[in-house]
This record gives structure tokens, sequence and C-alpha cells, in this order.
């Protein structure tokens, strides 16, 4: 519930701000925000050559205010990017355990420390750079994880990382394996036919907000004969609740489906 209030109220705010301004879904990017950003928090940003590479940004509170600082060794401008959008998401979320000391954030967005206020401030930095309906289009338009990266500046270790998490989130993929074949394949793609022969793409195109994974259509969408396909039949396991209904059976999908069109 936390995690949704702050999509509510800040997430989905600022990333209808910046889609208002597109022409197109695919030409959305948060890049131009920073660090103006941090003018109307408000908070001091400055960038600054920190002694280590490790350590690339961190967010103080004290008695002269916010500051954010970024260490300007950074030489990868994706990796800058997701630092500026983490350090916002410390801002907003977690100002409480700001006071008098600072948060640190270290690596990628997939080899964060353990640390919840880390996970929770590179969930709200890969939520703003690549919203779900931004990944669906650059994927319905066939771009590769690397076009991707052109595009919004999300970096393609962290663009595969987000395309993860969407299949859990949204098409509710419970099983691991699967999901890491189906990321790896399209990780592969380096060519707008193949990302079109990519599972990934069938299940954007033909799966895109069916509220389960096991419907009929997302599990039609494999070849029969892929161990894809085997594996999507195995996953039977229906775990969340839609519409207040428990899914507990293929019927259930179907009842739910026809709530979210009707």
């Amino acid at each position: 519930m936390y995690l949704q209030s702050v999509k509510k109220n800040y997430l989905d705010p600022l990333i209808n701000l910046e889609i208002n301004e597109c022409k197109n879904l695919d030409d959305y990017s948060v890049k131009k925000l920073f660090p103006g950003i941090y003018r109307g928090v408000p908070a001091s940003y400055l960038e600054f050559p920190f002694k280590t590479k490790v350590i690339l940004g961190h967010t103080l509170k004290d008695h002269l205010g916010l500051s954010v600082m970024i260490n300007k060794n950074i030489n990868d401008s994706s990796r800058k990017l997701f630092t500026q959008a983490h350090e916002l998401g410390h801002i907003i979320m977690h100002q409480d355990f700001l006071r008098e000391s600072f948060l640190d954030f270290e690596k990628d967005i997939n080899e964060a420390n353990s640390d919840m206020l880390e996970h929770e401030a590179n969930w709200f930095a890969a939520n703003l750079i690549l919203p779900v309906q931004v990944a669906y289009t650059h994927v319905m338009e066939k771009h590769t994880a690397k076009q991707i990266r052109f595009f919004t500046g999300l970096s393609v270790q962290s663009t595969l990382f987000r395309l993860k998490n969407i299949l859990k989130k949204v098409y509710w993929f419970q099983e691991e394996s699967l999901i890491e074949q189906i990321v790896k394949q399209y990780s592969n793609c380096n060519h707008m036919s193949e990302v079109e022969s990519s599972e990934l793409y069938k299940i954007f195109h033909e799966g895109y907000k069916l509220p389960h994974i096991d419907s009929p259509n997302a599990r039609s969408l494999v070849n029969n004969n892929s161990d894809l396909f085997k594996k999507l039949n195995q996953n039977i396991k229906l775990e969340k609740v839609a519409s207040n209904n428990v899914i507990n059976n293929i019927n259930d999908v179907q009842h739910i489906i026809g709530l979210l069109y009707n």
C-alpha cells in the first residue's frame, strides 16, 4: 500500500507530466528533469569527484536542509541518470530516515544491497525512467534493449531487470526460470525482426492488460512444441487477487477478464 501511495501521489504525476509533452510514448524521457527538479523539492544539488568510485551518490539532511551529491567521476550517462532518480526517490520516500544522516546508492538496480530503503529508491528510479506503458510501447515498436537505453537513458542491464519485474507484476509470471528465459531471449535481439519473433513481444502484443498469464490468450502465444509452452502450462498456481476475487482456477481468470472488459 505504501508504494502504491507513492506511485499515485508522486510517480504518476511526474510520469504523466513527461508523457503529456511527448508526441509518442517512445519519445518519453526524464533526462531533462535532472538536475533542475531538485530545486523544486527544494534540495541543493552538487556534483563532486568522490575519492571512491563505489559510492555514486548520497542524500543528506541536516540543519541547512536537503543536499544531493552525485559522484562527478561517473562516466556513464545511464548510471548517472539512475543515480539522480534514485536519490530523488530517497527524498520523496525517506525523509524521516535522512535526519542528520545520509543514504548511499552504491550499485546498479539488480545489485543493490539488501537494505529496504535502497530497494525502494531503486524501484522509484526504475518506474520513473521506464514506466510500464513506455516499456510496452518500445517493445511494440520492436526496439531492442540497446535502443530503449538510447531513448530513455536506462542502462541495458537495468532495462532487462525492469522487464523481469513487469512480467512479474503486470503479467503475474511466477516461475523465475521462465522469466529469465524470456528476457534473455529478448536481450539477444539485435534487429526489429528478432524482437518481433521474441516471446516477450508476443506476450506484450497479445496479452497486454490480461489479469494473469494463465489466461487462454496468453498461453496460446507460445508454440505448442516449445519449452516455454510446457513451462507455461505448468505455471497454474494462481496466487493473485483481482477485482476482489480470489483466483483459484482458469474459470475464475475468464470471469475476471470479463469484468475488466465490461
